[in-house]
């Protein structure tokens, strides 16, 4: 994004020594690469881009010219190679002192160090423009100290990041190669920070309070979780907030949230989306910014928003954020506070009242189904299958079911699935996560059918994100719609969590996962329409509605099944009829109900595949998804709010059931009302609201 990235391109033929100009046309930015004599491939350095996501590459050569594709990645999630250290001392005319790795970075090799400042002119148009000249770097050298310089008024700088960046000698046409810190406000000394501060914002509540009037942050639902642990689980809606996260090593380690212990950003649902961010305390506690001013906020811009066409004006990425979001809360709220109540106006408080969670569905094991609305059923088809179809967004999830093998190799009369399939039809990317082989580790992911032979923890590609957590598993998240996917990958088998908590879709969304109405006695619909019993047997409901449910050939997002390798793949014989346990009860096998600790859905898949690593996957994952269901089902009890009265002073020990605040007031000002509320059990507060008023 901020450009000083190394792009290789080989295939076309190039004439060694070649200067190849290079244009990215959605930001009009041109550039050369150059080639070298071996091997045969032109090497380029991009420029600062201000876009995120796939961008176009045109290449013109000597001999013809050429397409390809680029990614550009967000600045919170590209990986801080110059850090700062004590950061707590970078003020202006300060000594600081930055540092840098020992692995990938040319040692042997002179460099440059620049302070740039981040800037936008009247008509949007971004830039950084270097504010300390060049600081020089000896060869071998790790770190580096300096002033940092003073930045004036006129300069309009708010924003500074630091470029290490050296030269590639035996290519003189292309751009040096460029590493980069965090983006970081400008401060001041401590006799000075204050009054700056205040200044700052004062001009900013002019500026906004013009651009509000004619456009409002937009507020959208939902709230947030009045806890961190259920944040974490509804990752349809949030995700991490990559500025907070006290739990990891993180950059920023909540450096602009002070007393956060973990925040959580509102997943984007267009590109210049508005933001939210929730922040939790030590405690797990959500925080609100009016009794702490680093919580988190309403916000005019998402991290990730962008403007919704190239070229057209709009937000840029992470700066529109960090500089009318950020910015304005650090300067009116933390490094002062006489403005903090007229900020608040304009970026509202994050509370969680009205919070709804979240549904789970389940899709496990010799498929063993829970539907979003609590259904529980099993389901042996074979072939592509609709988990989730939503015809007014054109979301699809989409699994592919293939017949299972016992430990012999033997194909049985149960299924399990092998791919799974994700995107909004028309208006996303498709990424998809398939099994490379029976009873193996091997696994690949696909991005438009295209297998990736890369990705980072969190990758977003258009309208989706690919996320590959700790644990190993992968979360997949349509985030216009909030859909969510979570994918564990089993040397056997693909286990399935869909999560959905759009209000708008309850009841209008069909499939193998049911309707999302809230009642599990019509969840069994058939394509056409057809509701089944909710007692139906199990051959009722396999070929009554889950064999509806078969994905038409062009209606598929999955990759063909000839790409597919081993036999979890190949197609099933004309014979194939799945077992129906209703119709023919089996026993246990011995040991079976032990090293199932009872779990029915490990006993039955033991049972059919002889397999102990099928069935301890599905219990282990079965009990993983009871677990997160139970989680979001528990009604966390918050009380709301409540305003320290005028000329008086409020202590509060929180907003849980039995928390306690108590109130008194100024001298020659008497109470009228409670001094002392209560938090009760239906989260309100006992007493009255306090006035201070003239004795």
């Amino acid at each position: 994004m901020l450009g000083g990235s190394t792009i290789r391109i080989s295939g076309p033929c190039f004439t060694v020594g070649e200067v190849v100009p290079v244009r990215v046309p959605e930001v009009g930015v041109d550039f050369n690469c150059e080639v070298g004599s071996f091997p045969k491939e032109a090497v380029c350095v991009t420029p600062p881009l201000f876009r995120t996501g796939q961008l176009t590459l045109l290449v013109n050569t000597t001999r013809g010219s050429y397409r390809g594709n680029i990614t550009s990645v967000n600045m919170l999630h590209w990986p801080v190679e110059v850090e700062r250290e004590n950061r707590a001392n970078w003020v202006v005319r300060n000594m600081v002192d930055v540092t840098w790795p020992l692995h990938g970075i040319p040692h042997q090799m002179k460099k440059e160090l620049h302070i740039l400042a981040y800037r936008s002119d009247q008509n949007g148009v971004p830039s950084l423009r270097n504010v300390s000249g060049i600081i020089s770097v000896e060869p071998r050298s790790t770190n580096r100290r300096f002033r940092l310089p003073e930045i004036a008024d006129s300069d309009s700088a708010h924003s500074l990041v630091i470029s290490l960046c050296w030269r590639i000698n035996a290519y003189q046409h292309v751009l040096p190669i460029c590493v980069w810190s965090d983006v970081f406000p400008v401060r001041w000394l401590p006799n000075e920070q204050k009054q700056k501060s205040q200044q700052w914002c004062e001009k900013w509540l002019t500026k906004e309070k013009i651009i509000n009037a004619s456009d409002p942050v937009k507020i959208r639902a939902p709230n947030c979780p009045c806890v961190a642990s259920i944040a974490e689980r509804d990752v349809g809606h949030f995700h991490p907030d990559p500025f907070c996260d006290n739990t990891t090593n993180s950059t920023y380690n909540c450096e602009y949230n002070k007393n956060a212990e973990k925040c959580f950003t509102r997943n984007i649902k267009s590109p210049d989306d508005s933001g939210e961010t929730c922040c939790y305390n030590a405690k797990r506690d959500l925080m609100d910014i009016r009794d702490h001013p680093g919580a988190g906020t309403h916000q005019r811009y998402n991290y990730q928003a962008q403007a919704t066409l190239p070229g057209a004006k709009g937000p840029v990425p992470f700066f529109s954020f960090f500089e009318e979001d950020v910015l304005p809360r650090l300067h009116c709220c933390e490094y002062s506070d006489r403005n903090c109540s007229d900020f608040i106006k304009f970026r509202q408080a994050t509370t969680c009242q009205d919070y709804s969670a979240p549904s789970l569905a389940q899709a496990a094991g010799d498929p063993h189904i829970v539907t979003l609305d609590g259904k529980n059923y099993s389901f042996n088809g074979v072939g592509d299958f609709y988990l989730v179809m939503d015809p007014a967004s054109s979301t699809s999830v989409q699994v592919r079911a293939v017949q299972v093998t016992d430990i012999n190799g033997n194909l049985q009369s149960a299924t399990v699935f092998s791919h799974v399939a994700v995107a909004m039809r028309g208006s996303s990317d498709t990424v998809e996560i398939r099994k490379s082989g029976n009873g193996t580790d091997d696994f690949e992911v696909l991005l438009n059918h295209i297998p990736l032979s890369s990705y980072v923890s969190t990758s977003r590609f258009t309208n989706i994100s690919l996320s590959h957590n700790n644990d190993g598993s992968f979360l997949i998240a349509l985030e216009p719609v909030s859909v969510s996917v979570r994918v564990e990958v089993t040397p056997d088998l693909l286990n399935i969590i869909v999560m959905i908590g759009e209000p708008d879709m309850k009841g209008r969304l069909r499939g193998l996962l049911g309707n999302y109405n809230g009642k599990a006695d019509d969840d069994f619909i058939a394509r056409n329409e057809t509701v089944l019993l909710a007692s139906s047997t199990m051959r009722t409901i396999h070929y009554g509605f889950g064999m509806t449910w078969k994905v038409p050939e062009n209606e598929s997002i999955l990759s063909s099944v000839s790409s597919s390798s081993g036999k979890s793949g190949n197609p099933p014989g004309p014979e194939f009829s799945p077992l129906f346990i209703d119709e023919n009860p089996m026993e246990a096998l011995n040991g079976s109900t032990e090293m199932c600790k009872g779990n029915q859905q490990c006993i039955f898949d033991f049972l059919v595949t002889r397999k102990e690593s099928v069935a301890l996957a599905t219990m282990n994952f079965t009990e993983k998804f009871s677990e997160m269901k139970e989680e979001l089902a528990i009604i966390v009890i918050r009380c709301p709010f409540l305003e320290t009265p005028t000329n008086g002073n409020k202590t509060q020990d929180g907003n849980s059931v039995n928390s306690t605040a108590n109130f008194t007031c100024n001298v020659e000002f008497e109470m009228q009302g409670s001094p002392t509320r209560r938090c009760d059990e239906t989260g309100k507060w006992t007493g009255s609201v306090v006035e201070c008023v003239k004795k």
